[in-house]
């Protein structure tokens, strides 16, 4: 046990001393305010640098408190579609051209493919890093007189949104948006802070994309049970229950204001990177988007299921950075790209 301790404590000191901790903000301090609804927004008329390992990239809000360019009052032969979202809405890891809807935006103002060119089509990024559908939804109603969109795209993320939803709100700690409260939060937060050999070993683990291959697929790294067993847990049940019920007052209130609605499902990268760590007994690869994709079927409400696309890829890893889970510039042309085929498709857009 000594030896342990004595070897915790060479190596935490070998880590100060040769590998200083590098300048890396999860979200640039200032970025997010408290909300007593929503549990926190984006400053509004924001500047600012996010910076990580694999990035450097500006963001910036508009007066709105949104990643978009200042919105005018919508005028005659525009058509507008409303983007909800978490991080992957967002535009995670990315400048803003290389967004979702800033390329799903060009992509259909550019005259290529067959749809109405008198119109002018605005895709409007409503979305912020750690909100869940029902966030996204009271932040859409609070502000739906001004932006009057004609269709609303949900971008939903298997991975947490589920649990955003039981959990929606956000705290805000000195001056950055905090991760939702658990009983296990005040300690990973001292670890994190205090602790140079567990952040180390945290990000070596989570994040390094071969290794992380090899824990997947030797049953060394947990996945996220609840969501793939065959026989569900309570938490997930309570979950998707409240996502269920979040959807179709969002699809209702759409309807009375005169606005469609689309579903986008994107999967969690376990299941497209490393779905060998989910082919065992008792447990499906894509379980939360067949509860999904049955209940919007079942309810009228048109979605898009990107997990077929991103696994059928020859090179999936491509369109994700190395050490974050997010994906990169290539994976939000791609899924913009289907995401206009599908619009298209089901005539969702003139």
């Amino acid at each position: 046990m000594i030896s342990i301790f004595i070897a915790f404590l060479i190596g935490e000191a070998c880590l100060r001393i040769f590998l200083p901790a590098a300048n890396i903000e999860q979200l640039p301090k200032g970025l997010h305010l408290p909300d007593k609804i929503l549990g926190s927004r984006m400053a509004k008329n924001f500047n600012g640098i996010h910076k990580q390992e694999e990035f450097r990239v500006s963001i910036n809000t508009s007066s709105l408190g949104i990643r978009y360019r200042e919105l005018s009052e919508k005028n005659k032969g525009v058509f507008r579609i409303a983007c909800l979202g978490d991080s992957f809405a967002f535009g995670f890891g990315v400048e803003v051209k290389q967004t979702y809807s800033a390329l799903l935006e060009k992509d259909l103002n550019s005259g290529t493919t067959d749809i109405n060119k008198k119109l002018k089509y605005e895709v409007i990024n409503t979305a912020t890093v750690g909100w869940g559908t029902i966030d996204e939804f009271n932040f859409l109603k609070e502000n739906e007189a001004f932006i009057k969109p004609d269709l609303v795209i949900l971008l939903f993320f298997v991975g947490n949104d589920f649990w955003d939803n039981l959990n929606s709100i956000e705290r805000i700690k000195e001056g950055y948006q905090a991760e939702k409260f658990t009983p296990l939060s005040p300690i990973r937060e001292f670890l994190q802070k205090h602790v140079r050999l567990y952040d180390f070993l945290f990000k070596i683990i989570s994040k390094e994309r071969r290794i992380s291959n090899f824990l997947f697929n030797t049953g060394l790294r947990r996945v996220q049970t609840d969501l793939y067993t065959n026989i569900p847990s309570n938490k997930y049940l309570q979950g998707l229950k409240l996502t269920e019920k979040t959807l179709l007052d969002l699809k209702k209130y759409l309807s009375s204001h005169n606005a469609n609605f689309a579903l986008v499902i994107i999967p969690e990268d376990i299941q497209v990177l490393y779905p060998k760590a989910l082919d065992r007994k008792g447990f499906t690869v894509n379980k939360p988007q067949m509860d999904l994709m049955k209940f919007c079927k079942n309810n009228d409400i048109d979605a898009l299921d990107l997990l077929p696309l991103l696994s059928g890829l020859l090179s999936p890893e491509k369109i994700y950075f190395l050490k974050d889970s997010h994906l990169n510039s290539f994976g939000y042309e791609l899924i913009s790209r289907h995401t206009k085929e599908f619009l298209i498709r089901g005539h969702l857009i003139p």
